[in-house]
């Protein structure tokens, strides 16, 4: 067998855990983070009616964009697996892990996320009795 320092003591079945977030939370902070953004520039807009606070312009407009990219990514990192899947996390092409809990999921939104069935594939099955009229 010809084995490198890199592979040495892994396999192709080595399946390594991966911790996600409930989704609902995730979609909750999310919405959020979004709605907060959006209300910052509006109650800046409405609440200035001065064209001198520049720098409150531009504190506003910077605050909007670090919570509306901030929720953007949340929600970026959402994902389902139904049940009899499961999702393969790479990031980057770099296998970080497997997830099995069922339902809505989140985790880093920059991980790929690749779904594999978990059903069984058996094609090898016992010949079948049919019972028709002959018998």
């Amino acid at each position: 067998m010809d084995r490198t320092a890199a592979n040495a003591g892994k396999s192709a079945h080595d399946e390594r855990l991966i911790g996600t977030w409930n989704g609902f939370a995730v979609l909750g902070v999310g919405i959020a983070l979004v709605a907060v953004a959006i209300w910052v520039l509006v109650h800046y807009t409405v609440t200035s009616g001065r064209p001198s606070s520049v720098a409150g312009l531009v504190g506003a407009v910077l605050i909007f964009m670090a919570l509306m990219t901030l929720g953007v990514l949340l929600l970026a990192g959402l994902y389902t697996v139904q049940p009899n899947e499961a999702a393969i996390l790479q990031l980057f092409g770099s296998y970080r892990g497997t997830t099995r809990m069922t339902g809505l999921r989140g985790t880093n939104p920059f991980y790929t996320r690749r779904k594999i069935s978990l059903r069984a594939r058996n094609l090898n099955g016992e010949r079948l009795k049919v019972n028709d009229k002959r018998g």
